[in-house]
């Protein structure tokens, strides 16, 4: 298996394959989910961007300023000539769970496509997410949003979130591309999740667990710790997700109020 966790397994593979490869989702599958989280004016930081091309597809809609970062030099360096005629877009090498070089509050939003995964497969990987999400926190104006694409369900990502006080949190599903392209149509996008509800209904863990051919979107919105409502909205959420969840009738009617991805 790949050591997705692991600097040189990436500088490899991206020297070995420069070609753009977009994780979980393009651009059409995350497009309703961007215009509902961040504003085109918005200024977004992108962590470990990889090959994707999204923030290429997210720049001809309309969003006027991306930061990417990647720990990889080999592709920061093909990222940076790629997009070289694009001033919206700026590249730069920064490793996500320690970015000392980016200030506090620095950006109206942060997007992590398949980032955090990848830190659960290395060493420590608890710890490394913990310092991952912080640091998306810190670097978070207050009300500002992370949007986080994975393949985890909430039973497993939201103990994560939990780690970093202050989020207050909306799970969404998407289908996967692949079950998008077996039935030659469009993602749609489930709302699955708006917290925080108690961890009081046994049938909910079922209930996600039913959940396939499906990514799932964490839209977290930095609160000031402190706030009124900070831990109901933020670490009850997450907790929720490790203990099983008491959802409303709206998560419960999922499936029948998705929203097509226009």
């Amino acid at each position: 298996m790949p050591n997705y966790g692991e600097f040189e397994y990436w500088d490899e593979r991206y020297a070995r394959e420069p070609a753009a490869f977009d994780w979980y989702q393009g651009y059409t599958g995350l497009k309703t989910m961007l215009h509902r989280v961040f504003p085109l004016e918005s200024r977004l930081l992108q962590i470990g961007v990889g090959s994707s091309r999204l923030q290429e597809d997210m720049v001809k809609a309309g969003w006027q300023s991306i930061v990417n970062v990647d720990y990889s030099r080999v592709i920061i360096g093909q990222m940076a000539e790629l997009h070289k005629g694009y001033e919206q877009l700026e590249y730069s090498v920064a490793d996500a769970r320690s970015m000392p070089e980016i200030e506090d509050a620095t950006f109206d939003g942060v997007l992590d496509k398949g980032t955090l995964d990848a830190v659960l497969c290395g060493e420590q990987s608890a710890a490394g997410a913990a310092a991952m999400l912080a640091e998306c926190y810190r670097v978070l104006k207050p009300g500002c949003c992370l949007l986080l694409v994975t393949y985890g369900d909430p039973s497993s990502r939201l103990p994560h979130l939990a780690e970093v006080p202050g989020w207050a949190i909306t799970v969404w599903a998407v289908t996967r591309q692949e079950a998008v392209e077996a039935l030659d149509a469009e993602p749609v996008v489930r709302p699955l999740l708006k917290g925080p509800y108690p961890a009081t209904n046994a049938d909910c863990m079922d209930a996600l667990s039913g959940l396939e051919g499906m990514h799932f979107i964490y839209v977290c919105r930095k609160e000031e710790r402190g706030e009124p409502g900070d831990a109901d909205t933020g670490a009850a959420a997450a907790m929720a997700g490790a203990a099983g969840f008491g959802l409303g009738e709206e998560a419960n009617n999922a499936e029948g109020a998705g929203a097509s991805v226009d």
